[in-house]
């Protein structure tokens, strides 16, 4: 009986014994996947945040995030490099402490600058602030223009948390725009003093003109000829008969297709008097559409000119006529001296 007892409570210990140990395997196994999940979860982390620290540090533009005390939790590297600073320099500092000046952080009114702190705490009480023109010291004390956003980050309630700042250079945008300015002012130069009647028009008419243009047809200001047709510049008709208004028309489709139209067509000025004129018409994009820069030069002078030598070339003709029959009358009478001279027995006078 004892014997029975001793062997039944072997077989219970070992039966406990192999469910201890298939209990500790299972746990075991559970803690190898735990940890192999663990390892993939990490590395899954880590290749995010050196992504993450790859995307934010291949950008030229300025990347980062303060806290509610204004202090850097993250910056990237631009914008470190740009402060002479590493990214790591400035976790957990304020913008006092980086180094900015008071004017810059706290603001200036006299000088238009609303200041770092006071655009923070916008953003902070939930706004989202867009400097077009926010200035920046550089580490070589250098003035650089940027176009800042600064957004707030909310938490899982909803509450604002942090500042999100993206700051991009348009110090090259400024000279891009100040070359461009430059550029316009010398061609609105060119234009407006150019001797040369200028004037801009599209299907519809003309809308620009320059002050030789004015000149040239007697008008005193762009409103009062820009609110003409090129046909109304002009005789119902012109020399060959033509209509001015259809001929017009025709010339601007032709340029407006072709690219550039050259014709001579008679004007007429303000005070009624016609005069002829070479008219040079060039197409060129402006505004995303397709217009026609007109340049017309007065042929007055060059028509009395062309008359002058006509009428010169005409009596020309006729003298070289009439000296030509004079001479040829000459030695006619010549010949005739010599044939008498001969019947004479004389010496031919002429040979």
């Amino acid at each position: 009986m004892k014997d029975a007892n001793r062997a039944k409570k072997q077989n219970t210990s070992e039966g406990k014994l192999k469910t201890s140990n298939r209990q500790l395997r299972a746990e075991i196994t559970e803690c190898k996947q735990i940890e192999e999940k663990l390892k993939r979860t990490l590395t899954a982390i880590s290749m995010n945040r050196d992504l993450f620290k790859a995307i934010i540090n291949s950008t030229p533009d300025w990347i980062f995030v303060k806290d509610r005390n204004f202090r850097y939790i993250l910056v990237n590297k631009p914008y470190a490099s740009a402060m002479g600073k590493s990214p790591e320099d400035f976790v957990n500092k304020d913008d006092v402490e980086i180094g900015f000046s008071k004017e810059l952080i706290f603001g200036n009114p006299d000088k238009k600058i609303a200041g770092l702190r006071n655009d923070d705490q916008k953003v902070l009480n939930g706004e989202i602030v867009h400097n077009p023109c926010d200035l920046a010291i550089s580490a070589n004390g250098v003035s650089i223009p940027f176009d800042t956003y600064k957004t707030p980050l909310k938490d899982k309630d909803g509450d604002t948390c942090a500042i999100l700042g993206f700051a991009h250079n348009i110090n090259k945008n400024k000279k891009v725009e100040a070359a461009l300015k430059e550029s316009e002012e010398k061609v609105q130069t060119l234009y407006n003093s150019s001797s040369d009647a200028i004037m801009l028009l599209d299907k519809k008419g003309f809308f620009d003109c320059n002050a030789a243009t004015l000149r040239l047809f007697g008008y005193t200001s762009k409103k009062e000829f820009c609110n003409k047709h090129p046909g109304d510049l002009s005789p119902p008709t012109q020399p060959d008969g033509a209509n001015s208004v259809t001929y017009s028309k025709k010339n601007i489709a032709f340029a407006l297709k072709e690219g550039s139209a050259r014709f001579e067509h008679l004007h007429r000025h303000s005070d009624g008097t016609d005069f002829p004129t070479q008219v040079l018409l060039d197409r060129m994009m402006l505004g995303g559409k397709k217009v026609l820069q007109a340049r017309v030069f007065d042929l007055t002078e060059n028509k009395k000119a062309e008359e002058t030598t006509k009428k010169r070339l005409a009596e020309l003709e006729i003298f070289h006529k009439v000296t030509v029959g004079r001479e040829i009358k000459m030695i006619e009478l010549k010949k005739e001296i010599n044939a008498l001279c001969r019947e004479l027995n004389r010496k031919e006078p002429y040979l």
